[in-house]
């Protein structure tokens, strides 16, 4: 039998349509022999629908019931299987995209308006005069200048910056992107791309005369153009990341526990006023401003990109991790009451569900209860 992280793996894989023929012979090896897990695809029937039973009927094997499914081979739209995670032990989920209603607990009670959407906030940025322009206000093309250097709007709603070529005092501009934000790119004067999450902003100059130093707050993934003259710095929270030219990560989230900067290519030097440290590619550093620099040597590189792709990737997260990133990304505010602390979270959560999808699906685990009032949600204790 396949490990459990293995069919994972090939369930998300055939959701993302990067599964490989091979792979998927595999997946539909290990479906077809699990007791209980042949559904009949009936007339009429909707995948959504399909889903739907293809869920509860986890549940049901979970909660040591016998689902109700009549047993023939599985010959059709096994891809449906693969959009839930598959549920194998412990407190695990997978939310698929859908527009249909799952019975569940009914979140929305008291609530003055459905969350319906996410990324419904904009992203503005702010010249170095001070103007601030709402980035879904203004057209494709020409956006501003900045002395000789220019601004773009691209067609994916991202911008550009072009040098005019003469060198000139750096011009401070700052992109953010709100809570409830989309994910927003931005490529800088030299080249380097800068994806930037929700909740999060990025101070820059328009065109880099000297040094190329930016500053972030929140989340942003860089792609550096290498530059042997023109190191590329990183200020984020008094940790500083200095860099050639490379591909990481930088998240200042999680404040308490410091800033978190994560190597998927090339090299990078991260330090602060006490330490530093020279990461390898798939390594991680957690620093504060002082103190010691603390180096993870296998952190969990699709967890920690996710959010670039519009996924939410939970591996044995706690209720704080796994509420903390709903408030970004719906810009709503959650208290979590006390007794909610319990079995880890696992699993992947699309963006593109509305909150009342994820809330419901995450009461289906049975470990927590949600109520919404307007746009605060209450966590408490499953009852």
């Amino acid at each position: 039998m396949k490990k459990e992280n293995d069919i994972n793996s090939l369930a998300e894989k055939w959701l993302n349509g990067t599964i490989t023929e091979e792979e998927k012979q595999q997946f539909e090896a290990w479906y077809n022999n699990q007791p209980g897990f042949d559904i009949q695809w009936l007339k009429n029937e909707t995948e959504e629908g399909l889903k739907k039973r293809i869920f509860q009927s986890i549940i049901h094997q979970l909660e040591g019931e016998s689902p109700v499914i009549r047993r023939i081979s599985w010959k059709r739209r096994l891809s449906a299987a693969a959009a839930v995670l598959l549920i194998l032990g412990g407190t695990a989920f997978y939310l698929f995209n859908r527009q249909d209603n799952i019975p569940g607990q009914d979140i929305s009670a008291g609530a003055s308006q459905a969350i319906t959407s996410p990324a419904s906030a904009t992203a503005t940025l702010t010249l170095a005069n001070g103007a601030i322009i709402r980035l879904d206000s203004i057209k494709v093309g020409l956006l501003a200048r900045q002395g000789n250097a220019t601004i773009h709007k691209l067609p994916d709603g991202g911008i550009r910056y072009e040098n005019g070529g003469r060198g000139e005092a750096a011009m401070p501009n700052t992109l953010t992107v709100p809570r409830g934000g989309a994910i927003l790119t931005v490529i800088l004067a030299d080249g380097s791309k800068v994806w930037l999450n929700a909740e999060s902003s990025l101070r820059y100059p328009a065109a880099f005369a000297g040094s190329r130093q930016v500053s972030v707050s929140g989340e942003a993934y860089f792609e550096v153009s290498p530059s042997a003259a023109k190191p590329f710095q990183v200020n984020a929270e008094g940790v500083t990341t200095q860099v050639l030219g490379t591909h990481f990560n930088v998240n200042t989230f999680e404040k308490q526990r410091g800033v978190f900067v994560t190597l998927l290519e090339g090299a990078v030097k991260v330090s602060n006023t006490s330490a530093e440290h020279l990461l390898k590619p798939g390594q991680q550093a957690g620093a504060a401003a002082t103190g010691s620099i603390r180096l993870n040597q296998t952190p969990d590189l699709e967890a920690v990109m996710a959010w670039k792709s519009g996924m939410i990737k939970l591996n044995n997260s706690d209720i704080h991790t796994v509420m903390q990133q709903l408030e970004r990304w719906y810009d709503v505010d959650i208290k979590i009451e006390n007794g909610v602390e319990g079995r880890p979270f696992s699993g992947s959560i699309s963006r593109n569900n509305d909150l009342a999808t994820v809330l419901e699906m995450l009461a289906m685990t049975k470990e927590i209860s949600f109520r919404q009032e307007g746009r605060t949600i209450i966590v408490s204790p499953y009852r």
